[in-house]
């Protein structure tokens, strides 16, 4: 992952300040999404994909569930083990978070549109944009939950949280490894 947001901060005309900081949160996060990238390895060997090809998908993914996970933190004012850069300002947090997501999703202009047709490529942005809206729902429904059992059903509530906000994070890394390596709909819905 680290390899490619360096080369990525390197193509962005970014302030020394910005790019520093969302360089020290990736390395912090380099392991973040580590034991997920074997389980995407193992989709793209069935699959038969070649491993470079996917590889700027995986560091985008692992670096978006990092951004994802030191959100959720900050919103939640948990501790954290590595605190952003700007620790005494939160407004500077959230930007940074905001940033940092940001660049994630700037990992898939990595994609090798030489190896990879158009059509994928787009359809692997709109799993990402679709599946990102889908976590802010869930994130969004379990900041204001009230927790005080007024839910018609908390177990139903509860499972559509995590659907939204966890199934949608993992919808996006297998499904995502399947749009970019098949067009055959059954495949890609199923790892989905």
């Amino acid at each position: 992952m680290l390899a490619h947001v360096i080369l990525r901060l390197q193509d962005a005309a970014l302030m020394p300040d910005i790019r520093d900081a969302l360089r020290h949160m990736a390395v912090y996060d380099e392991d973040c999404g580590t034991r997920w990238e074997t389980t995407l390895s193992a989709i793209r060997q069935i699959l038969g994909g070649a491993a470079d090809v996917i590889a700027p998908f995986a560091a985008a993914w692992s670096l978006m569930y990092a951004a994802s996970k030191r959100l959720d933190h900050l919103q939640d004012g948990d501790p954290v083990d590595d605190p952003l850069p700007t620790v005494d300002r939160l407004n500077a947090q959230y930007n940074l978070v905001f940033g940092y997501f940001v660049l994630a999703e700037g990992l898939l202009d990595l994609l090798p549109a030489d190896r990879i047709p158009a059509h994928r490529i787009s359809c692997v942005r709109r799993l990402w944009t679709d599946t990102l809206l889908r976590m802010a729902a869930g994130q969004q429904r379990d900041l204001i939950a009230r927790g005080d059992g007024c839910e018609e059903s908390p177990l139903e509530y509860y499972q559509q949280l995590a659907q939204a906000k966890t199934g949608a994070t993992f919808a996006l890394a297998f499904g995502g490894v399947a749009t970019l390596l098949t067009d055959d709909i059954r495949v890609i819905d199923t790892l989905t």
